[in-house]
């Protein structure tokens, strides 16, 4: 620091620094810090002491850094401490760590504030953020609720219609014009085994011509040998609920349908591909299509411990050939059409338990006859087992179906 002492007579300068602890004269005289404390008990900094001493400052103008207004700082603290103390001596390390944590403080305090300005800016933008989420949502919603938005004009391919979600049979048949005309040779072709006249389009025989004409993989022709038989386990399918059946089973693949089995399933074909033994335990829901009938090489018929209801068909005479039919455990109702059952010469075992079926076997309806060979006239034929729900829990109420040739009755 520069500063004047001026008297009357003369103008002398002197040259003062300040070193923390002692002031030198420009002629490298030494005066302490305590000096100028005993002369003066009231200074509050080492400034007033020397313009007491030497006269006003003037100083240059210049630029003071943390660093050097950490150190004055320092000087105003001890000089305080000084007069609390009583005025005793100090000591020059005390000052030198004094002017340290003053210099680490002044630095943690800027870093402080670097740290308020970006947590202030982080902040700020994830408000910003915030506050464009928002405006988006909210836009969004107003699009949506007074239909605001652009029309899509692109031109899209063409789907092949989906009995399941359109409304009129028509539209199914004629949305494509690259396939309706073998959608109708087939649909007359198949017209022999079904009859869609009254059909609507969520039926299960409208969805099974659909699948086989349009969405079938295979894509069998009206001459092939095995259209009839896939379209009706196809039927078979969708009468009975296949969307939930408990395992898929193959079913409806791009496979041959004698290889749509699993744990059941078509599990045996003849050597020109026939189906010969349907088993299903799927949880099947709904009825027995009519046209499984069609299916006149079956030997094998196990449908049991599904829920299956409605009649047992009559169409069911229709399998000659059929040896075994499993429908106990499920729900059918009605009486058993002992007529048409009477002509399966080749049945061994029919079981019928555990339904709600009612009305009466007689022994000599056509099924009981099957338990007698007509050409031996011996009392055990064909039929060796017949089983229903024949007997009651008490003598004086009548069974749910009398039955005069059953081998097992059930309650």
């Amino acid at each position: 620091f520069f500063f004047t002492q001026s008297d009357h007579s003369h103008v002398k300068s002197m040259r003062i620094m300040i070193s923390g602890s002692a002031i030198e004269d420009k002629e490298g005289g030494s005066l302490s810090l305590s000096h100028f404390w005993e002369q003066e008990e009231s200074c509050q900094d080492i400034e007033s002491v020397v313009s007491r001493e030497f006269g006003p400052l003037q100083r240059p103008p210049s630029f003071r850094t943390p660093l050097d207004k950490s150190k004055e700082d320092s000087q105003i603290v001890l000089s305080k401490g000084k007069k609390k103390r009583g005025r005793r001596g100090t000591n020059k390390d005390q000052i030198n760590e004094m002017d340290e944590t003053l210099v680490t403080l002044y630095s943690l305090r800027e870093v402080a504030q670097r740290g308020a300005v970006t947590t202030r800016v982080i902040v700020t933008g994830m408000m910003f953020t915030a506050l464009c989420f928002a405006s988006f949502a909210a836009s969004t919603l107003i699009l949506d609720t007074f239909q605001l938005r652009p029309v899509d004009i692109s031109v899209k391919s063409p789907i092949i219609p989906n009995p399941a979600i359109t409304s009129e049979f028509s539209e199914m048949s004629t949305s494509n014009d690259d396939s309706s005309g073998r959608f109708f040779d087939i649909k007359r072709k198949l017209m022999s085994v079904s009859d869609f006249t009254s059909e609507t389009s969520l039926s299960p025989r409208v969805k099974a011509l659909d699948w086989i004409a349009n969405r079938d993989e295979m894509k069998l022709g009206i001459d092939a040998p095995n259209l009839v038989q896939r379209y009706v386990l196809a039927l078979l399918f969708y009468s009975t609920g296949g969307e939930k059946w408990k395992r898929g089973l193959n079913w409806l693949s791009n496979q041959h349908e004698c290889y749509w089995k699993g744990d059941g399933g078509v599990r045996d074909c003849s050597k020109d591909w026939e189906v010969l033994d349907i088993a299903l335990w799927n949880n099947l829901h709904g009825t027995i299509p009519n046209e499984l009938f069609q299916l006149t090489k079956l030997n094998t018929l196990y449908l049991a411990r599904n829920n299956l209801g409605g009649t047992i068909p009559s169409e069911i005479g229709l399998l000659t050939d059929l040896e075994f039919i499993g429908l106990q455990h499920n729900q059918f109702t009605g009486t058993v059409p002992t007529s048409h059952m009477g002509k399966m010469l080749k049945l061994k075992a029919l079981h019928l338990e555990k339904n709600k079926l009612s009305g009466m076997i007689h022994k000599v309806d056509p099924l009981c006859q099957l338990r007698r060979n007509i050409e031996s006239k011996t009392v055990f034929g064909s039929l060796q087992l017949i089983s229903a729900d024949c007997k009651s829990m008490v003598k004086w109420r009548k069974p749910s179906v009398g039955c005069g040739c059953c081998t097992k009755c059930f309650i």
